[in-house]
Order: C-alpha cells, then structure tokens, then sequence
C-alpha cells in the first residue's frame, strides 16, 4: 500500500517539472518575437494565424492536463468502504451505540466509512450501560467495494447469589470448606454473588476423622440467595495395642503406626486411641544387636481395641575392650568410641556389638598425637581386647649452639655453651637444665641433652679451613711473664706443655675471661692425676 502512495507521489512531481518546463519554453518563443519587431496584429492572416496558434496552444495545455490528471488516477492507491449496522433495534430506540475504525472517528448506525485503504481493519464498538458490548470485529477492505458488517449488543444474563452452611458446630466448622463450581474454598456462612440463574453444583473439602458431604445440586434464581446445607459426620475409630517380646526391652519406644513420620514412638503395651477405622501396618523401630520383627498388617475396628503382638530376635554379637596409655593421656580425658558411637572411658566394655568389621577410633587431645584408627573384627560369643597409645610429639630441637667441651670423668665434664640471648658462652656442667633441656652426658667434642624423653646430640662446629682460619696468638712461655717484685713466677703445671685434645677442638679459642677457669680446671686435673698414681 505505501509503495503505491509513493509511486503516485513521484509520478505527479515529475509531471509537474515538464509542466513548467513547456510553459516557459513558449514564454521565452513569445518574447524573442517581440524583441524582433514582429506585429501580428497589422496582418489579418497573421492576425489568423496568430490566433490559430493561440488556439493550438490552449488545446495543447489542455491535452495536457487532462493527460496528468490520467496519470495521476492511474498511479492512485486502491481504497474501499465499510458500512456497520448495530443490532438489536430496541437499543437503537433508547441509545445511539457509535462503531470507528482503529482510531478513527466514531460513527452511528447505518454510517459509511470510506477512502479505506486495502487489507484488514478492526472495528470497534462503543460501550453502553446495561448491554454487553459486541467484541472487536476485523473486516477486510477491497479496492472500490464497500464491505457489511453487524455489530449485536447483547443484555447480561440474569443473576443470584448462594450460601452454605456446614455443620455440626465443632471443630469442623473452622477447617471444613465449600465452593460451588470449582471456584474458590469459601468458609461456612459465607455468600458467593454474580452466579448466573441455573444449576450449579457444591462441594466440600476433605477433614481427617470425618466423612465430608457428597456433592449437592442446587439451582440459583434471578436476584435471590439460595441457601443449601452440608453435614460432616465423625469415621468410626478404635483402639491398638501392641506388646513386644523380650521383657528386657519393654521400657523402650519401639512401635508406631507406618507412615506416620509426625507420630510418637509407643512403648511395649501401650494403648493407642482415636485409631480411624481400617488397615494399618505397624512399624518398629531400628535397634542395635537386634534383629526388629516385619512390620504386620492389623485391622482396627470401630469402638474395639485391637492388640498386636511382636518379638524381637537377638542378633549375634561379642564385646570389645579397650585399653587407653598412658596414664597421662588419660588425665587430659582421652577416650575412644565404636563406628561413630559415644564416647567410652578406657577399660570399658562395650557389649552387644555386631559381628563383623567395625572401626575404634580415638578421641583428639590436645598435647598429644591421636592413635591411628583401627579396624577389628568381631566374633560371636567372645571379648576383643585392643590397646590405644597416645604419643606426645617431639619438642623442638635446642636453639643454643655448644662451643667446646671438657671431659674430666665418666659421670663428669663441662660444656661451654652459648644461648641465643647470651653474647659470650657459658659453662654448664653435666646434670645442669639448659632452658627446659637437661645436660645428660659429656662427651669428647659433643653433649646430649634430653627433654620429655627424646634426646639431642650437639656437636662443636668443625674448624674453618686454613684459608678461612684466623692466625693462632703466641703462645707466652714462662720466660715472658712478668712477675710484680718479690714473687716467684708460677710454676708450670705438669700438663703444661702438652696437647689438651679439648682446646685444639675449641676453635675458635675461649673467651678471656675462661681462661682463668680453664687453668683451674687443668691443675685440679694434676691433682687428681697424682693422687691416682700414688694410689696405684
């Protein structure tokens, strides 16, 4: 349709530039005959003649016209005409319902609209009060024909209104519902309006423990309330119970109706009440070492207890002991459980257990590391005893470095020893604690120390290389010390002289002020010496 209208356009614009063109062409002939001196009037021929050719040129611009104007119908887009009449006759007696065309002007009865373009349109009616207006009509237009259409109002269908009520008045009135054709549940009482006159059909909700009403007809009048009625009547109940065998286990809550996951457990011999009438299964409970009996199907009939018997089987089992150590261990509260089960003191006997694989494991202490799980095997009839070590872990290794040693005996020495906090070494003496770690032995160039039951060897560092090697000082023999006047010069201790294994391994030498404490040591040495000589 649009590409007609654009064709149409474009024709007439183009006939328009040749109509201007033609006009001045004979404008411009005109004027140059005056501008040559030319007087046609003076001429009766040329007067003729001129006028002929005036005439000629007026037929000419009228062909003309007449040949655009033909254009311009030719290239017209197509277009028809809708006529709509409203129906019944008794509303256009009262009222003056209007129909349009999309968005166009409203229009009455019996009115034409026409220059439609081509294709389909939608027709709309105007509302009026007290009739049902006719829905959207879509009618197709066709090039030079005019289309019919009736619109029919219609009046609404007469109405009425309904009511139930439910009984009897107890706990039924407040959970029983009601609707009438599948519309929604209302509550007893209540009024449901806008039903159309005729047959309908009432229904009500289901309520456990009671037989709801069956369905109910009823038929609703033009503006009035028809009231109807339903009666919930109580299910028939009885009673159950159920007593289980061995004696051993009639204190526990084994037994409730199956499929009642909301329900209690029942202990053996006790009466279950308000029991709907019908068949029921019963269902027992899990119970470790036992086997449960299969769930029996029991009739309960109404007003009559109906009791029900069941056994529990033993299964094979054995028991198990478990030893905790060690004894400290056990002060910090450790424990250990079967398969997940709670937690159990060391030295309990756990009895009743399966036979088969199960898994001991341990309880976390803190300070200690937890024993590995183990898994056993039970046997019918017979006790497993297992033992479960907790282990403390290993302290860390001293932070002190050890710089030289003196062995003076198989239960005796000294170590000179530098902490981390200290700038100079220190002598420590076999038996000493060293920040939490104690000196238990002495020996030729190394310690060993222990704390909680590990021990640790430290070794003096090996000398550096030559290379690396500070340059020994001299050694200040007895001709170069200088004694104050008046006092003999010290004599050389026996071991003067010869090598001590302990200072050729201190590198690099003791402190000054040791030395003093190394020469001490040296001439008790002596001492002891001799007196071991003299003895032998």
């Amino acid at each position: 349709m649009t590409k007609w209208i654009w064709y149409g356009n474009a024709a007439i614009a183009g006939i328009a530039v040749l109509i201007l063109l033609a006009g001045w062409a004979r404008l411009s002939n005109r004027d140059t005959a005056r501008a040559a001196g030319l007087d046609f009037s003076t001429d009766d021929r040329s007067t003729s003649g001129a006028a002929s050719a005036g005439d000629s040129s007026e037929a000419a611009d009228s062909a003309l016209v007449a040949s655009v104007k033909l254009f311009s119908k030719r290239w017209e887009p197509p277009r028809g005409s809708v006529l709509v009449q409203i129906a019944p006759a008794q509303l256009l007696k009262t009222n003056k319902p209007r129909w349009r065309v999309g968005t166009g002007p409203w229009q009455e009865a019996g009115a034409v609209a026409d220059k439609l373009l081509t294709g389909n349109h939608t027709v709309e009616f105007e509302p009026v009060e007290g009739w049902i207006k006719p829905a959207n009509q879509t009618v197709e237009i066709k090039n030079k024909q005019v289309a019919e259409i009736t619109g029919t109002y219609t009046l609404p269908p007469p109405m009425g209104s309904l009511q139930v009520h439910i009984s009897p008045e107890s706990e039924v009135k407040a959970k029983a519902k009601w609707r009438v054709d599948n519309q929604p549940w209302q509550d007893t009482a209540a009024v449901v309006a806008d039903l159309a006159v005729g047959p309908h059909t009432v229904t009500f909700s289901p309520i456990p423990g009671w037989n709801h009403p069956a369905p109910i007809p009823v038929t609703i009048e033009e503006d009035q309330t028809t009231r109807a009625r339903g009666r919930y009547r109580a299910q028939p109940k009885g009673s159950l119970r159920v007593v289980i065998d061995p004696n051993q286990l009639a204190g526990q809550d084994l037994w409730r109706l199956s499929g009642q996951n909301g329900q209690s457990w029942q202990k053996s011999g006790s009466i279950l009440d308000d029991v709907l009438a019908g068949t029921y299964a019963v269902e027992f409970k899990e119970l470790a070492g036992w086997k449960k009996p299969e769930p029996p199907s029991v009739p309960v009939d109404p007003n009559q207890t109906t009791l029900v018997q069941a056994r529990y089987e033993p299964l094979p089992a054995g028991s198990l002991r478990v030893t905790i150590q060690p004894a400290e261990a056990l002060e910090a509260r450790a424990q250990w459980r079967l398969d997940g089960g709670p937690w159990q003191d060391s030295g309990f006997i756990l009895d009743g257990i399966l036979t088969g694989e199960h898994a001991v494991t341990a309880k976390p202490v803190s300070g200690w590391n937890l024993p590995e799980n183990q898994k056993i095997t039970i046997t019918e009839g017979q006790r497993m005893d297992i033992e479960l070590a907790y282990t403390k872990p290993p302290p860390p290794a001293p932070s002190f470095e050890l710089k030289a040693t003196l062995v003076m005996g198989p239960y005796d020495g000294q170590a000179w020893i530098k902490l981390p906090k200290k700038t100079l070494p220190e002598i420590y003496t076999s038996g000493e604690s060293i920040e939490g770690y104690r000196l238990r032995q002495i020996g030729d160039g190394f310690v060993v120390v222990m704390r909680e039951g590990h021990s640790f060897r430290l070794e003096v560092p090996k000398p550096k290389p030559p290379s690396e090697a500070r340059p020994a000082p001299p050694v200040k023999t007895p001709t170069d010390t200088k004694t104050p006047a008046g006092r003999q010069p010290a004599r050389p201790s026996p071991s003067a002289g010869r090598a001590d294994p302990a200072r050729d391994r201190t590198q690099p030498p003791l402190p000054p002020h040791l030395e003093e404490r190394q020469r001490l040591l040296e001439e008790r040495q002596r001492i002891l010496d001799e007196q071991k000589r003299k003895k032998d």
